[in-house]
């Protein structure tokens, strides 16, 4: 007997079992070890960021609950129904998925015009947006999740804001002792549309970081 799936009620995750079979997609390593804290079994298809498609060590370990797939052996469990719920983090990830009947999430994390900066400003803000909407309004038992208040209302649309956070116990060893300004974040310099980082060296001139 096929387990039964998750379904997406009110912007409220519902499945019969305490533990669900989760696939995702890696474009940032520390957001998915946080995704991970939360139990279950993930499941997560590689994708092409900071130049390199796999995971990167350097930053997070993998979880002991989770696994990385390749993305037609993904496909494949996904068509027959050995998933629960699948988390999207961009447009990609959902278009990707989108004709499964298995209840979705898309993550947004970026604002919207950063969303059209990476694609080079070649697309029109209200063109694009309403492209979105109905690309959105044809996916079923799906929930919007946003990052922030912030971007959920440049983006307009409905859904959740669910923020990160951190793990305390494993940031202990800083005191504060040190009179420098914290910059977090991977490839900072290299993702400057998404990250800042020439504003950042504008408002930190002179002061160490």
């Amino acid at each position: 007997m096929e387990a039964p799936k998750a379904t997406v009620e009110s912007g409220i995750m519902r499945t019969g079992f305490s533990e669900m079979r989760i696939l995702t997609f890696n474009w940032h390593e520390a957001y998915i070890c946080l995704l991970a804290k939360t139990g279950h079994q993930w499941h997560i298809i590689e994708r092409l960021k900071g130049g390199v498609k796999h995971w990167l060590y350097q930053m997070r370990p993998l979880p002991s609950n989770a696994t990385l797939v390749d993305e037609q052996t993904a496909m494949e469990k996904l068509n027959r129904g050995g998933y629960d719920l699948v988390i999207c983090h961009n447009v990609k990830d959902l278009m990707q998925v989108q004709t499964s009947s298995v209840p979705k999430i898309m993550v947004f994390h970026n604002k919207l015009s950063t969303e059209i900066a990476l694609g080079g400003n070649q697309v029109n803000r209200d063109k694009y947006l309403n492209d979105l909407r109905n690309l959105l309004d044809n996916i079923p038992h799906l929930l919007l999740v946003f990052v922030s208040e912030s971007k959920m209302a440049v983006w307009g649309l409905p859904g959740q804001v669910i923020t990160p956070g951190i793990e305390l116990d494993e940031y202990r060893s800083y005191e504060g002792t040190e009179p420098k300004v914290l910059r977090v974040g991977n490839f900072i310099k290299e993702r400057d549309i998404m990250m800042g980082f020439s504003a950042q060296e504008q408002i930190l001139f002179g002061i160490p970081s």
